[in-house]
């Protein structure tokens, strides 16, 4: 088992890791449950927690619309996904749906963590949380689930990560601070709600009963 003291050094091995599969995974994770999407739909879906991820994994946030096609036409090449009348679909093989859903686990947990944080902060009105509060509670949110769900991986709670998304999210203009409170617009709810729509019933349901435990 990891010892909590040897999560820097999981993150910096995950963050090497993901970033090179950062695009392919969350590609791929919008297979999760979704069977089928046109390049307009899944570039509509992803918009929202890009820029998020390629902050966290050091990449450029402005790659999306130009690299998402030949993303897809990479997943196809390999036989994940299939393309038909410009629609993307998973592949019906069933070693390639593994492949795929194999592939999208990458960048699940750097999407758990998203969605605990801003199921917390948007539970309660602006300006009623603060920068540490916010950073702690999404923390040990995260740590239940980890728990829960038989993860040894301290780094998925790691408090570093959720300080380093709410300095995300206020870069992309989303969130901002005054007098020591975070505050947010419609903006960020409107974002949130596209991005949940990354996540199966299932997954939302389980995040949902952490974060209200």
């Amino acid at each position: 088992m990891a010892k909590p003291e040897q999560a820097s050094l999981l993150v910096w091995y995950r963050n090497n890791v993901l970033h090179l599969f950062a695009l392919a995974g969350l590609t791929a994770f919008a297979f999760r449950h979704a069977p089928q999407h046109d390049l307009d739909s899944l570039r509509h879906l992803l918009e929202p927690a890009w820029p998020i991820l390629a902050r966290e994994l050091f990449l450029e946030k402005d790659a999306l619309a130009g690299t998402l096609p030949a993303m897809l036409d990479t997943l196809g090449q390999a036989g994940l996904l299939t393309n038909e009348a410009g629609a993307w679909h998973r592949a019906e093989e069933l070693e390639a749906g593994e492949q795929l859903d194999l592939l999208g686990r990458l960048m699940q947990p750097s999407l758990e963590r998203g969605y605990l944080l801003l199921a917390i902060l948007l539970d309660q009105p602006p300006g009623s949380q603060g920068r540490d509060g916010l950073t702690e509670r999404s923390r040990q949110m995260a740590e239940r689930l980890a728990l829960l769900s038989g993860r040894d991986a301290p780094e998925f709670f790691d408090r570093s990560l959720f300080a380093g998304l709410i300095g995300s999210l206020e870069a992309e203009g989303w969130v901002w601070e005054a007098s020591d409170r975070l505050w947010f617009d419609q903006r960020l709810r409107e974002a949130a709600q596209r991005s949940r729509a990354l996540f199966d019933a299932e997954l939302r349901h389980r995040l949902q009963l952490v974060t209200r435990g």
